[in-house]
Parts: C-alpha cells; sequence; structure tokens
C-alpha cells in the first residue's frame, strides 16, 4: 500500500516557516530591542544630560525606523519565499517526488540541521519511495533532543517507511521495540496519521478486522489527505473479506478526496481491484 499521506500534510506544515504573523512578531521584537539599544545610546552619547521624556522620543522614533526597515525587509523575504513554496507544491503536484522535488526542500527548509526538518525532510523520503534513505535520516536525529511528540513522529515515519517498503518483517521489528510510543501517541487528540500507520501494518499481518477498526477512527482527523488514505485502506479491508460494493463505495468516498498524481494512482489501482474482483464474480 502506498503512502500519500504526510506530503500534503507536510506542505501546510512547511507553509508556517513562513508565516506573516511570524514575520510582524519577529519585526516587533527586534523593533523592541533594537530601539531600546538606540536610545541608550543616544543618551550615553549626548552626556546624559536628556531627561526621560526627551530619551522616550528617541525611543519612539528608533521604534519606528527600526520596527519600518525589519518589516520591510520580511515583506520581500516573505513574497520571495511564497514564490519558493509555490514552485514545492507545483513540483510535488505535476512531477511527483521528483529529484528537483527533493532538491527545491531541502532548500526550503534550510538543510538538515535541525531535528524538525529531520523529521519532516524524512517523512517526504518516505512518500517519494526513497525508504533507505528516510531511515537514515531519521538516524541523523539526536532522539533524546526531541519532544515526546517528536519521538513518537519519529517511530512513525520509521514504521510507515517500511510498510511503504513492503518490509512487513522489519516493521514488526520496528512496532516491537517501539510500541510504547505508539501506545502514548493514541492517547493524544490529534492521533490520525498513527492510527493510519498501525491500521496499515494490521492490514498487512492480514488483520482485516482491527485494521478496518482503526481505518475507520484514523478517518475522522480533519486532514482530507489522510480521509483519502484511510477510504483507500477501508476500500483493500473491504475488498479482503469479499464486500465488493463496500470497496466501490470506498472508491466513490476516496475519489471526492484524491488530490495530486500519487493519490489518483493509488485509486485507480482500487478501482481496478474492484473491478477485477466484479468481473471474477461474474456481476456488476
Amino acid at each position: 500500500m502506498r503512502g500519500g499521506r504526510f506530503a500534503y500534510m507536510r506542505i501546510r506544515i512547511i507553509s508556517r516557516y513562513n508565516s506573516p504573523l511570524k514575520n510582524i512578531l519577529l519585526s516587533f521584537a527586534s523593533a523592541v530591542v533594537g530601539a531600546y539599544a538606540a536610545m541608550c545610546v543616544f543618551w550615553i552619547v549626548t552626556g546624559m544630560k536628556y531627561n526621560a521624556v526627551v530619551c522616550c522620543k528617541a525611543y519612539a522614533w528608533a521604534y519606528i525606523v527600526i520596527f519600518t526597515a525589519f518589516l520591510a525587509v520580511s515583506a520581500v523575504m516573505f513574497v520571495s519565499r511564497e514564490r519558493e513554496l509555490e514552485k514545492l507544491t507545483d513540483t510535488v503536484y505535476s512531477q511527483g517526488f521528483s529529484d528537483e522535488y527533493f532538491r527545491r526542500l531541502k532548500r526550503y527548509i534550510g538543510g538538515l540541521g535541525n531535528e524538525k526538518n529531520i523529521l519532516l525532510y524524512a517523512s517526504c523520503c518516505a512518500e517519494g519511495g526513497r525508504y533507505k534513505e528516510c531511515r537514515s535520516v531519521l538516524r541523523q536525529a539526536d532522539f533524546t533532543a526531541l519532544s515526546p511528540r517528536g519521538q513518537e513522529e519519529y517511530f512513525n515515519i520509521m514504521l510507515y517507511s517500511a510498510l511503504l517498503e513492503g518490509d512487513l518483517t522489519l516493521a514488526n521489528e520496528i512496532y516491537a521495540r517501539s510500541r510504547h510510543y505508539f501506545d502514548r501517541a493514541t492517547m493524544r487528540r490529534r492521533s490520525g496519521s498513527v492510527l493510519h500507520t498501525l491500521a496499515v501494518l494490521r492490514l498487512a499481518d492480514g488483520d482485516i478486522e482491527n485494521a478496518g477498526r482503526l481505518f475507520t477512527a484514523a478517518g475522522k482527523h480533519k486532514s482530507t489527505s489522510l480521509r483519502f488514505e484511510c477510504d483507500i485502506g477501508l476500500g483493500r479491508c473491504m475488498l479482503m473479506s469479499g464486500d465488493r460494493a463496500g470497496a466501490k463505495s470506498m472508491c466513490y468516498s476516496a475519489a471526492d478526496k484524491a488530490c495530486g498524481l500519487s493519490q489518483a494512482k493509488r485509486l485507480r489501482e482500487l478501482m481496478l481491484d474492484v473491478e477485477k474482483a466484479y468481473g471474477q464474480s461474474g456481476t456488476t
């Protein structure tokens, strides 16, 4: 079962790197500190002869100048980054997970210098079929430096990459040694991607009943992309259990949520399998 769950969710996460609110707050903080420093320099250079009123006026003028300058620079950077993000988005939607996409992604996030970027890049590697690279990138992270949620995401990505690669032995080994983190993650409110990963694992192990239950639970997540993946997963469960009508219904449901080349391909694969099942039964 090939994935597509992370990438479109990650595009939205990546966009937060270039948040206008973040730029405004940074400009505000820079202006506060810079204006205070400028006021102190003004007071010292003038022989400390001016009173508080004059110093406050100097602070106000310095604040306006610094805030405006920082805001102007951040606006230019915001527009530039937005253009880069548009190119990144267009690349994944039109070309899929090409080498060009990964070059743009690494450049956009600023390399793999911190754990946050490592998790983001590794998840996209898993989606793009670069399974060994995904796990290699994850091993670059300082696991102890990750937050509890980050540790859960670390193993979630690693397990999902093994499942997408079709290495069930490795997947079960990863789950066995990290079950504590998965158990903890499923207790959180936003556990949709973890539930989906566990559903894929259960489906791969042939546990259709529990896989269906987990896909249903994960499908309550607000992400359209994740709900698409859960529809595909439920369709597979129904197909494996002989419920052709249910699987066909899931195809229609998934079609309303499909986005991008990778999801369209997986939807087509399920639809063809459903058609094949109907053909073998001699019914329509």
